[in-house]
């Protein structure tokens, strides 16, 4: 096992509208994806690593990713201290037949909005700046199905962080 760090704790998003909410009350909703290592030992990619398409390591790197039957979906981000976040990515590929995307392909994706996040912020949390959180401190580990079209990353820190407490 590798030494880990901070888990980015991040409250699970929710349909703003109790409307919404309700009509898609009864939705089935996904299992957690976890982006297991082929050793079977250790979760997750660094960021960096999966932009760059180095996701061969993933057990079931070339399987169709287990996101449903929908060609797009949003990744949503409540990273503490910023306001809710999100990006559409494909889940579909390119070809004729349109087929699912693989795990790998899901992971750089992911990967990309989450650097995207990143690259956009001002350091109320810590991200960027000179001593603050960047893009190759932030492991993907995987993802929870939070709605019907929306999935939000499982995000850790490769170095202990210290909290901001909860006034």
């Amino acid at each position: 096992m590798r030494p880990v760090g901070t888990v980015v704790p991040q409250f699970i998003w929710r349909l703003p509208n109790p409307s919404d909410a309700q009509r898609y009350a009864h939705s089935s909703l996904n299992m957690p994806i976890f982006f297991v290592r082929r050793n079977r030992v250790n979760l997750g990619l660094h960021l960096i690593m999966a932009t760059a398409g180095d996701c061969t390591v993933l057990l079931g790197a070339y399987n169709a990713a287990p996101v449903g039957d929908c060609s797009t979906t949003y990744v949503r981000i409540k990273w503490p201290g910023y306001d809710d976040w999100s990006k559409q990515i494909m889940t579909r590929d390119r070809t004729s037949s349109h087929s699912t995307i693989t795990l790998e392909k899901l992971a750089k994706r992911v990967a990309n909005a989450v650097c995207h996040f990143l690259d956009c912020r001002d350091p109320a949390w810590q991200v960027g700046g000179t001593n603050g959180i960047k893009k190759d401190h932030v492991i993907l580990i995987g993802l929870v199905h939070v709605s019907q079209g929306s999935w939000q990353p499982i995000l850790q820190l490769d170095r202990y962080n210290i909290l901001p407490r909860a006034n």
